[in-house]
């Protein structure tokens, strides 16, 4: 009130009438009242941002349970193709050492 009503005695030092400087002050506590964020207001400024940071936390958690999952399952996958290769590689193994002892038997024969 004390800021309002010097304002008023300024525009009336600086000419303006009382009448219209009460007018100018009036049509300037309109606006920025008008534009001016009020408790309540802020209160519902602040409830949404707060259920947005919930629904976003809520999200994040799910994104990232999926990538877990996705990750596990290519984990999943490389193990079953390491596996399936260590299985061929044995088997070839165990054909290289049956034609080597063919060989070694052929050679042993010829001699």
């Amino acid at each position: 009130m004390r800021k309002t009503l010097a304002y008023s005695k300024k525009l009336e030092a600086a000419g303006l009438s009382r009448e219209l400087a009460e007018a100018h002050l009036e049509i300037l506590t309109d606006v920025v009242e008008d534009e001016m964020a009020t408790k309540s207001d802020l209160k519902e400024a602040k409830s949404q941002l707060q259920t947005q940071i919930e629904n976003t936390r809520s999200e994040l958690r799910s994104e990232i349970q999926e990538f877990r999952s996705e990750v596990d399952q290519r984990f999943q996958n490389v193990q079953s193709q390491i596996s399936e290769l260590e299985l061929r590689m044995t088997i070839k193994f165990g054909a290289m050492q049956v034609a080597t002892i063919g060989i070694l038997v052929t050679v042993l024969k010829l001699f």
